[in-house]
């Protein structure tokens, strides 16, 4: 207010200083009412599933599972991810984070806990790089790192799909096949187009702290780029994690009576990740179910049996989820190591 009690116009036209702690409260309210609404998707599609399917057929075909087997597919499961996170060490190197096995080890844990709440595995993705970026300069390099992890297990999933596809029965593939067709344009289109122009944005351009975040991410994408057989040793360790992780859910569906080919196996489980992978309810249950039954319909899987094993895998996901969690709490931290951020 003026002297004369009358508002200046340069007061009139100040801007009100905002309440950050307004925005935080509602991007937490929104957050929040996207979450409980995964929690209603999840419960309606679980709903429907059970109302659909004779559930009968489902728990019978569960009781048929060998506790020993799901145990056994537990310990095969954690021996992959055990590779997973070496994989995850490789990458981090690669894009010039300096972390020793142990602090790799309890961050991919941390991600697999995070994958049984959160929306699907994007949010994983993000607990395991927030966890490894702890304590360190090199956060844009963490980053970097995530991504490119995310894309190799994908082109291994999209390989593996491809094998099935060339290798399974010919016109029984169903909406399999068109699934396949649009994971892998998508995937294409991210290496091909979105990739190169993401290594030639001006940063420049883009206002204040956000031009140096995008240098930074940029100059550690770059000496990741600069580095093919890194990429090919992940792709190939992917494929080795991916392979042994089909093979046992092979053998849980050999469990619950699904009589398929290893070929449809292939082509079918691969797709079915892909799906569960969509932010739609909470770490892909319910989605998952219903991909897998529909994906092997046309090779003449009944649709009660798919189920079935999807929950049995789902079971085995949990443990390795509590044991992940375990991890990140109880393997001690490795050494203190001094770096910089790549371009810094």
């Amino acid at each position: 207010m003026s002297d004369t009690g009358s508002d200046s116009p340069a007061e009139l036209g100040a801007e009100r200083p905002r309440t950050p702690g307004r925005a935080t409260g509602g991007r937490t309210r929104a957050g929040s009412r996207r979450q409980w609404l995964r929690v209603g998707l999840t419960a309606a599609i679980l709903a429907g599933l059970i109302w659909v399917l004779p559930w009968g057929d489902v728990t019978g075909a569960l009781a048929s599972a060998s506790p020993w087997v799901v145990l056994g597919t537990l310990a095969g499961l954690a021996a992959a991810h055990g590779v997973a996170a070496v994989k995850w060490r490789l990458l981090l190197r690669g894009a010039g984070v300096r972390v020793g096995f142990l602090d790799a080890a309890r961050s991919h844990g941390a991600g697999l806990a995070g994958n049984l709440f959160l929306p699907s595995v994007a949010g994983g993705d993000v607990v395991r790089a927030g966890v490894a970026a702890r304590g360190r300069a090199a956060t844009a390099s963490v980053a970097v790192a995530a991504v490119a992890d995310r894309m190799i297990d994908v082109t291994a999933l999209v390989l593996l799909a491809a094998a099935g596809a060339l290798l399974a029965p010919r016109g029984a593939g169903g909406v399999a096949l068109p699934i396949l067709g649009l994971a892998s344009g998508l995937l294409l289109l991210g290496l091909v187009v979105a990739l190169p122009l993401a290594l030639r944005l001006s940063p420049a351009r883009l206002p204040g702290r956000l031009a140096g975040l995008a240098e930074r991410l940029q100059a550690a994408a770059r000496s990741t780029v600069r580095r093919p057989g890194l990429a090919l040793g992940g792709l190939a360790l992917s494929l080795a994690i991916q392979g042994l992780i089909l093979l046992l859910n092979v053998g849980l569906g050999q469990e619950v009576g699904i009589e398929a080919g290893l070929p449809v196996w292939a082509l079918v489980w691969p797709l079915t990740k892909l799906t569960e992978a969509l932010p739609l309810s909470l770490g892909g249950l319910g989605v998952r179910e219903a991909a897998f039954a529909t994906y092997l319909a046309p090779f003449g899987v009944e649709p009660a049996r798919a189920v079935a094993q999807s929950l049995l895998w789902q079971a085995v996901r949990v443990g390795l989820g509590l044991c992940g969690a375990a991890a990140a709490l109880w393997l001690p931290p490795s050494a203190p190591v001094a770096e910089r951020e790549v371009g810094a």
